[in-house]
């Protein structure tokens, strides 16, 4: 992306809505190849997490936004792209710790 704005036709978005549909903000993020945003988490502190297949560069990483949209934090979970860990689900729990399911065909260690 830059400025906020889809560079390729495949980029990962996520918006936020208020209750009654008013548009708050929105942002993309991705690569020169197809990008999929696949699942997202709320904290305590109100901050969101979405999971994101970033195709080509890894398997998935976790971009971080504050509830106003400003991006805090990007961490690459899993590299690279072909290493067969795919994420399907995720949740932060009270001590917004984050928590992922899905499926590997890598040995995670002990």
């Amino acid at each position: 992306t830059e400025n906020g704005e889809p560079i390729y036709e495949t980029d990962a978005v996520v918006f936020k809505y208020s209750l009654s549909g008013a548009y708050r903000w929105g942002r993309s993020f991705g690569t020169k190849n197809e990008d999929q945003a696949v699942s997202m988490a709320i904290d305590g502190e109100q901050n969101i997490y979405v999971a994101t297949y970033l195709n080509g560069r890894a398997s998935f990483v976790i971009q971080k936004y504050a509830t106003t949209g400003q991006f805090l934090k990007q961490t690459v979970a899993a590299r690279p792209y072909n290493s067969g860990t795919r994420v399907a689900d995720m949740v932060v729990n009270q001590t917004d710790e984050v928590y992922f399911m899905g499926r590997t065909n890598k040995d995670l260690g002990a």
